[in-house]
């Protein structure tokens, strides 16, 4: 059976209409012409008749018109207009271009302090209180800033502090509402210099680089001169050469001899052994050994001693991590300690002339925790000893004893981090007289109590 013929004049009628309906929407000048020529070339191989131009061009027609009163009845969109993104407000604050960063912080501190005082009644000026109670608000500021010079190894910090002692920037309430506060002073001015990732070396008044527990360095301490830092594998060594003591040498008469500036050398390296760290430490002062006419006019710290002479100190301080909490200690000695106690011209001088030795320190405690996030919080006990001529008081907590050697005892400490910016802390400190048969200028005190509350705000 034949298939059937398909009618190849309806199939062309057919294709025109739809290749019409598809060049006309949306119809173009260009479109009407390409219709116009297919229809021509099927009018001559006869493929359609004129009676089929005429209708697919209407129909075509019909299809244009149609679409042109459908836009007219859909609302008119509205124009999309480009805005651009405002531009970055400009900052008030304009550093150079020789900088690459800057980075600003504070630390402000209200404290209440509680501290109850015995002395040896032998060192008690004339009609002196033996037991000295002092209660009494601190505050503390201080404002920093570290700028990282651009494509340079080197950076440049500074901070200014209330108060000018070596170890205290305590100032204190309650002069009716004066400014004086102790002033705003000077307690770093330093230089950076990143010699490569391993080592850097800092050149200035800065903070101390040391891993010693605050028993034998106290917070505000800022050593001037120059510090190092290499890193080596699991091991860092830190090194120091600092001036302590600046003479004015034009000062100096007949009977004061060489009058001669003095200085302290501290090596110490930090060894991390997995969970274990050890940070041997050895320190020691060299120079004339005593402050006679300091260039500052004044030699000052809580309990401070112009006496350098006889100070050549090994520590060996550790830390083991226990996971939640952590056990700290310090082993110490003083090996010329007797040198210190034999001399009638030093504040160690042992007027009992037993000839004792009196150069141990140590300390050992166990803090829970790390207050540094909102929420987080810490506690820590810790025992403190250390033996009448075992240290310098220039470098010791000024809070615990005053500053004072020849003492043992317990402090506790509590932290909570309220937010990440502001601290509670509360302190108890106790200390007693170690050997009730010496005294001196150093180690005067034979009973102490602290109490110490703290609101603190950093950033």
């Amino acid at each position: 059976m034949k298939k059937p013929v398909p009618n190849l004049r309806v199939l062309a009628v057919q294709t025109v209409f739809v290749l019409a309906a598809l060049l006309v929407s949306p119809f173009t000048l260009q479109a009407s012409k390409e219709m116009d020529a297919l229809l021509k070339v099927l009018l001559l191989r006869n493929i359609i008749t004129q009676e089929d131009v005429d209708a697919i061009k209407a129909e075509a027609a019909a299809i244009v018109e149609e679409e042109a009163k459908e836009a007219e009845r859909q609302p008119a969109q509205p124009e999309v207009v480009e805005v651009p993104a405002p531009a970055a407000p400009e900052s008030p604050i304009q550093i150079s271009d020789k900088v690459e960063s800057v980075n600003l912080y504070a630390n402000a501190r209200i404290r209440y302090h509680h501290q109850e005082l015995t002395f040896h009644e032998a060192l008690l000026p004339a009609n002196a209180k033996q037991v000295q109670r002092r209660t009494r608000p601190l505050y503390r500021l201080k404002l920093g800033s570290v700028t990282q010079f651009k494509d340079s190894p080197l950076s440049f910090g500074a901070q200014l502090e209330t108060a000018t002692t070596n170890d205290s920037t305590n100032a204190d309430f309650g002069g009716f509402w004066d400014k004086l506060g102790g002033g705003i002073n000077v307690g770093r001015l330093y230089l950076n210099y990143q010699v490569d990732d391993d080592f850097l070396v800092t050149v200035g008044k800065h903070q101390g680089i040391y891993k010693l527990p605050n028993m034998l360095w106290g917070g505000d301490m800022n050593p001037e001169g120059i510090s190092e830092t290499w890193t080596m594998g699991p091991a860092v060594i830190h090194a120091g050469q600092y001036l302590i003591d600046n003479e004015n040498e034009s000062k100096a008469t007949l009977y004061d001899g060489d009058v001669g500036d003095d200085y302290m050398f501290i090596l110490q390296a930090v060894l991390s052994l997995g969970d274990l760290t050890v940070a041997p430490l050895f320190m020691t002062s060299i120079g004339d050994g005593q402050s006679i006419y300091p260039e500052r006019g004044s030699f000052s710290g809580v309990n401070s001693l112009p006496y350098f002479r006889n100070f050549d100190v090994g520590l060996l301080i550790w830390d083991y991590d226990m996971g939640p909490g952590k056990i700290f200690g310090a082993l110490g000695r003083n090996f010329v300690n007797k040198s210190l106690q034999n001399n009638p011209a030093s504040p160690f001088y042992d007027a009992t002339r037993s000839g004792e030795d009196r150069g141990n320190l140590a300390q050992l405690g166990y803090q829970h925790g790390a207050a540094r996030l909102k929420g987080q919080s810490q506690w820590s006990v810790e025992y403190r000893y250390i033996e009448g001529a075992a240290y310098s008081p220039n470098l010791t907590d000024p809070d615990w004893s005053r500053g004072m050697l020849n003492q043992s005892g317990l402090i506790l400490n509590y932290k909570y981090q309220l937010t990440d910016f502001l601290q509670f802390g509360a302190t108890f400190m106790e200390g007693s007289v170690i050997d009730e048969a010496y005294y001196s200028r150093a180690s005067g005190i034979t009973e102490s109590d602290l109490i110490l509350l703290d609101a603190m705000l950093s950033f």
